[in-house]
């Protein structure tokens, strides 16, 4: 995570805390079947353009998720990455 500079400090501790918390869950909930979110995938060209380096670190996490998991994951787990991530680099 250092290399894309995305740290816990006292100024985001909140927002890591939330984000491990999201990957935990994330990652706990894999296995199970649900629907992907078509509300966050209509907005996700939007966050792409909106947010482009937390777009680029989130993709690149959620690639390596996919990878080591050999899963075919929803889509839409990958803008809660880029949400939660944009938040770390603010």
């Amino acid at each position: 995570m250092k290399s894309y500079k995305i740290q816990r400090t006292p100024e985001n501790n909140n927002f890591y805390d939330r984000f491990m918390i999201h990957l935990n869950y994330f990652l706990d909930y894999l296995d199970r079947s649900r629907d992907d979110n078509q509300s966050l995938l209509d907005m996700e060209e939007h966050i792409k353009n909106t947010y482009p380096e937390a777009f680029e670190i989130g993709s690149k996490i959620y690639e390596v998720i996919a990878q080591e998991t050999s899963l075919d994951l929803y889509k839409s787990e990958r803008v809660y990455l880029v949400l939660h991530i944009q938040r770390l680099l603010s």
